[in-house]
């Protein structure tokens, strides 16, 4: 009896999810994904559709905190991203 191929074995997911995990595994991946980040966001910011990248920035809210609506300081929260 032969053995099957370790690809056959293999979900969909898997199959897809492989050059994903290749890529993490490496140390530099990080470094790469933020600068991609930083150039397209950079690219958006002075292409025509500027207009939609400050709409994002300046309406967009984000609240990060450690206590639950019931309780704890609510300073920050509310702010725009582009507040700093």
């Amino acid at each position: 009896m032969r053995a099957s191929p370790p690809d056959q074995d293999r979900t969909v997911a898997e199959k897809v999810m492989a050059p994903f995990r290749s890529f993490a595994s490496i140390e530099a991946a990080g470094g790469l994904v933020l600068v991609a980040c930083a150039v397209s966001g950079v690219a958006w910011a002075n292409s025509t559709w500027q207009e939609l990248y400050h709409t994002l920035w300046d309406e967009t809210y984000l609240s990060v905190g450690l206590a639950g609506p019931a309780g704890g300081s609510r300073k920050g929260s509310g702010t725009p991203l582009s507040d700093g």
